[in-house]
């Protein structure tokens, strides 16, 4: 699998200014993180979804962030804006729906989403268990999952206890979907 260098944008969540890195994939074999970074990460079980970093912000100097999550049961996320990121998914197993701008959207296994910065979206499980691909670009999603974790300790925190993070990573809750809000 080849991953593309994308042009840098700053990111204002890097203790340092984003450069361009000298750190470029050619091909990701089977233990590609070599960095004592947070992409070394085992993952963390954020709000019943295991999160894991599969190519840090640190190891691409801040352009983009590469996650894999596998979620279980009815799983679904607030509707809400990424304020620094524009997110992409590529949804590997499962069937999954989006809610974004206001359209609803299916999105089988094989399905990829584009969802620009500033863009209201949430997504949710119809599967008992499913998993897709996030990359973030400028990166910095890795540095948000690694705060959530934190304050959460793989749990759902009530929102209040999350706020600071949100804020700190630019994320704005739109809607808190009721249990059996489905679209």
């Amino acid at each position: 699998m080849i991953f593309p260098e994308l042009p840098n944008r700053f990111h204002p969540n890097h203790p340092w200014p984003v450069v361009k890195s000298s750190f470029r994939w050619s091909s990701l074999g089977p233990n590609p993180l070599q960095n004592d970074s947070v992409a070394a990460s085992k993952g963390w079980n954020i709000a019943g979804a295991k999160v894991k970093v599969l190519v840090s912000s640190h190891d691409t100097g801040g352009c983009y962030t590469i996650c894999s999550v596998e979620t279980a049961g009815s799983l679904r996320s607030p509707l809400h804006t990424h304020s620094y990121e524009d997110i992409s998914f590529y949804i590997l197993d499962g069937d999954y729906r989006f809610q974004i701008d206001g359209e609803a959207i299916g999105a089988p296994s094989g399905s990829w989403l584009f969802v620009p910065r500033q863009t209201p979206y949430a997504f949710w499980g119809n599967d008992p268990w499913g998993r897709f691909l996030v990359v973030a670009h400028p990166g910095g999603l890795d540095l948000f999952f690694q705060d959530v974790d934190t304050v959460a300790q793989g749990k759902m925190p009530a929102l209040d206890k999350l706020a600071p993070v949100l804020e700190k990573h630019g994320i704005v809750v739109c809607e808190i979907p009721a249990a059996d809000d489905r679209l």
